[in-house]
């Protein structure tokens, strides 16, 4: 069990059960105590880094990537995760590349285009339509991120709300790391603070 995504898991047999009988999978996550055990895992690796996003997010569903400032430090995780609407968005994709000092040009994007490797490629077809939506010239860090149905792409059962208010209450304003497992057992952002 310890190399094993228990809640993707769960989440199979439950969408299995559905599939026989709606009922049955109901009664099943109302009754299953898997996800109680695995919140009690005693051992949490702060995997994921949680982004402001309120413009990155649209750029994540289009083009499943994420772009920031050249040489932004980040610490080595494995996932990215999006807090957009006072709420952390239910997809974490998994980071496949990252590349800084990326010119933001349509030169850089046509001899990016002409290269061999997937990821240039994937960061050519980038730059156009970043730059339509508002990343102008300059240079840039980009994460080319995993999309719904990869393998290796998870989804949280829902957003994760944040429900504190006022001045200054943002969850994240520029970075914040956080486990997988944290994200795939909190209910609010306020289960995240108490876990770490």
């Amino acid at each position: 069990m310890v190399n094993v995504d228990v809640p993707f898991e769960i989440r199979q047999v439950v969408e299995l059960a559905g599939f026989i009988d709606p009922a049955a999978a109901r009664w099943l996550e109302q009754c299953s105590r898997a996800m109680d055990v695995y919140r009690e895992r005693p051992v949490t690796i702060e995997d994921t880094v949680v982004v402001p996003a309120p413009d990155a997010w649209p750029l994540y569903e289009g083009h499943r990537a994420y772009v920031c400032s050249a040489a932004r430090a980040f610490r080595p995780v494995e996932r990215m995760a999006f807090y957009a609407d006072r709420q952390i968005m239910s997809d974490v994709p998994r980071i496949q590349h990252r590349r800084d000092d990326v010119a933001w040009t349509d030169e850089e994007a046509a001899r990016l285009e002409r290269s061999s490797d997937r990821f240039d490629r994937r960061i050519a077809r980038l730059i156009p339509a970043a730059r339509q939506a508002g990343w102008t010239g300059g240079r840039y860090q980009v994460f080319l991120l995993s999309a719904p149905g990869d393998p290796r792409h998870r989804s949280l059962r829902q957003p994760i709300p944040h429900l504190a208010t006022g001045r200054g209450s943002a969850f994240v304003q520029r970075q914040r790391y956080v486990s997988l497992h944290a994200l795939e057992t909190a209910d609010t952002t306020a289960d995240l603070d108490r876990r770490g």
